[in-house]
């Protein structure tokens, strides 16, 4: 199954909303978001406001309410997240920075079963 996925993945820097029309009605399509972070550090995203990106939210939550793909998304844990993306929300992970040897809860989101 890795495989297949792998063979018929396609990596792109096309901006994320472009690529939401791409693939809006498509129901074999699967979309794997890592977006930036919110209230974190997001310097290493190239074209990223730093002063607010909270707008990927709702764009996002939006998309994932009326698109026939599925979508996958993972983010850091906060409250208003698990507020905004309510039952989308499918379960949560801990993951080390090993560089700064952090450790941070992400929220694992889907429209779909997982």
């Amino acid at each position: 199954y890795e495989q297949l996925i792998l063979n018929t993945a396609l990596l792109t820097n096309n901006d994320y909303v472009s690529i939401f029309e791409q693939y809006k009605n498509n129901k074999k399509a699967f979309l794997f978001l890592d977006p930036p972070y919110i209230f974190s550090d997001n310097s290493s995203y190239i074209g990223m406001d730093e002063s607010d990106n909270t707008d990927i939210l709702y764009i996002i939550k939006n998309y994932m309410d009326v698109c026939k793909c599925k979508v996958l998304l993972i983010i850091n844990d906060l409250k208003l997240i698990r507020w905004i993306y309510g039952n989308y929300v499918k379960d949560t992970y801990d993951k080390i920075y090993q560089l700064m040897k952090r450790k941070s809860r992400h929220l694992i989101i889907a429209n779909y079963a997982i």
